[in-house]
């Protein structure tokens, strides 16, 4: 037992790791620092993210010692957790800035669409390793949509615009991935750019569309 978890270790992806243990203190100190900048200063979602950090890694660890192919037995009933938790915070959750997207838990805030990201990663590449699929590529680029669509659907209703956008950019990476032609890409394209405006000019909302001042105008 002791020689198989020293396996583990040695051959597990450090770098992977190191990103997100970077990426998380990165998170600690902008957290640390808007808490200083408050005039009565509360450390409360500092603690808590300490405590989301520490009980991540311990699952990220916990999880790299599973047989990931298991997931392809359950995919399906993977996915349908995710619709499920989707609709439940739709029915159930907090509402927050106009957005109904999470589940208030004993005081910690939990964002169910941060788990749907990874049921999509599951589901895309559980639907691409069937080598048949590839033969298809018209109805394999439909079906892989729908499933992604099915997903993005019921997060526009919360209404979360970022993560759709994120969830809509893993399925088109995962069409790159996956090794699609070129001419593909320009037909899924276009329409995006056609939605892209007539979702600005008429769906968008003023406090949408206004720009960050960290990003220079160009207009």
């Amino acid at each position: 037992m002791l020689n198989r978890i020293k396996l583990h270790f040695l051959n597990f992806d450090w770098i992977v790791f190191s990103a997100i243990l970077l990426l998380s203190l990165f998170g600690l100190i902008e957290i640390y620092s808007i808490a200083l900048g408050q005039e009565t200063l509360s450390l409360l979602n500092f603690k808590k993210q300490i405590i989301a950090i520490i009980a991540g890694l311990f699952l990220f660890f916990s999880v790299s010692f599973l047989d990931y192919n298991f997931l392809k037995s359950f995919n399906r009933f993977i996915y349908g957790f995710g619709v499920l938790i989707l609709i439940l915070v739709l029915i159930f959750g907090k509402t927050v800035r106009g957005t109904t997207g999470w589940f208030d838990i004993f005081g910690f805030s939990l964002q169910p669409v941060e788990f749907v990201k990874i049921i999509l990663i599951i589901f895309l590449a559980r639907f691409f390793s069937n080598s048949a699929i590839r033969m298809r590529p018209w109805k394999s680029l439909f079906l892989s949509f729908l499933g992604t669509f099915g997903l993005v659907l019921l997060v526009l209703l919360q209404p979360d615009f970022g993560p759709a956008i994120i969830m809509l950019g893993i399925w088109f990476i995962t069409l790159i991935l996956v090794g699609f032609e070129r001419r593909y890409f320009l037909i899924i394209i276009i329409p995006v750019l056609v939605g892209a405006f007539l979702a600005w000019n008429f769906y968008f909302k003023d406090y949408q569309k206004r720009v960050p001042k960290f990003f220079p105008k160009f207009w």
